[in-house]
């Protein structure tokens, strides 16, 4: 199971997760016409996705 979270910004969430410790296991990442995800690991192992959306992404 992937738990994702909708973010204002992909780009501030991921300097978040590496000023934090956490891995970025996946790097922003367009979604056409959806937005742009990220996936990373948090300091406990846990799994955690970003989604920033955007019409425009693509």
């Amino acid at each position: 199971m992937e738990c994702t979270i909708g973010v204002e910004s992909i780009d501030q969430t991921i300097e978040k997760v590496k000023r934090n410790n956490g891995q970025v296991l996946m790097p922003k990442t367009a979604i056409p016409y959806v937005g742009y995800i990220a996936k990373f690991l948090d300091t406990e192992g846990n799994l955690i996705c970003a989604m920033q959306y955007d019409n425009s992404a693509g």
